[in-house]
């Protein structure tokens, strides 16, 4: 295992709460994180404390006092930010989620937006987060939230219970996967193409769907024992891009794909 991905709400933080309270969750979320692989990596959850969507903004002292009393490195959180974790791939994470609303009244919210602006700023910043990835890179794309009108994010418990269904996805990541599927015409030889996107939020719908030839993981709740563990390879253009469309508008000889899905539940 090369790296292990939480997608958000390592711990449950009513954000009324003293800084005190989140503090000492913090250091019990920081020995956890000793526990695992040394290469680790997280997005934050609306579960999460207000200071993850900041980078774990507190003041150096606190940051030093958690961090020694939890015995661990700050956890490596990528909210908001690029990382180059291969060559040719890069990983591209955004916390928070938007309001999740009942399907047939999308007035009705069930799940309220944390933060508050989580759509909007999804919506402004994936374009800069992807701006910032070398060209013709392949992008593992890390959300809390997942894409809207999908199977991995939308909930139906009751499936003759209409009025029960839950829309709890992201227009905007929708909008911005679409947005990389492969074009109609083949002018864009720099365009950028995300492979995957790995998200979490939704604890009921675990599994896998697709938009276009992007794959969207839902490993499902870890504190229910569920997992999934996901291999990318890289191989020859030929052999990924065979029957598609323009694919000689890609103009390299590589590309990363996702090679296999395997769900687990301990």
């Amino acid at each position: 295992i090369d790296l292990i991905i939480a997608s958000g709400d390592l711990v449950t933080i009513d954000h009324e709460v003293d800084d005190d309270i989140v503090k000492e969750k913090l250091r019990l979320m920081f020995k956890l994180q000793k526990l695992c692989y040394e290469k680790r990596e997280n997005v934050c959850g609306n579960h999460d404390p207000s200071d993850s969507f900041n980078m774990y903004a507190c003041d150096e002292l606190d940051k030093q006092s958690i961090m020694a009393s939890a015995g661990s490195d700050l956890v490596q959180n990528f909210h908001n930010k690029v990382i180059n974790i291969a060559p040719g791939l890069s990983m591209v994470g955004f916390g928070g989620s938007g309001d999740a609303v009942l399907k047939n009244e999308p007035s009705e919210v069930v799940w309220p937006a944390y933060p508050l602006d989580t759509e909007s700023l999804l919506s402004k910043q994936l374009p800069i987060l992807f701006s910032k990835v070398p060209k013709q890179n392949d992008i593992m794309l890390v959300t809390h939230v997942g894409p809207a009108d999908i199977s991995t994010t939308d909930v139906n418990k009751y499936p003759n219970e209409l009025e029960t269904r839950i829309a709890a996805g992201s227009p905007a990541i929708f909008e911005h996967i679409a947005n990389e599927s492969p074009r109609k015409t083949p002018d864009d030889v720099d365009r950028l193409t995300i492979t995957v996107n790995v998200h979490g939020h939704s604890h009921f719908p675990f599994g896998f769907s697709h938009i276009g030839r992007t794959m969207i993981v839902n490993p499902g709740p870890l504190r229910d024992g569920r997992f999934a563990i996901l291999t990318l390879e890289r191989r020859s253009l030929n052999e990924v891009t065979s029957g598609i469309r323009f694919s000689e508008a890609l103009q390299r000889e590589q590309a990363w794909v996702v090679a296999d899905v395997e769900f687990y539940c301990i």
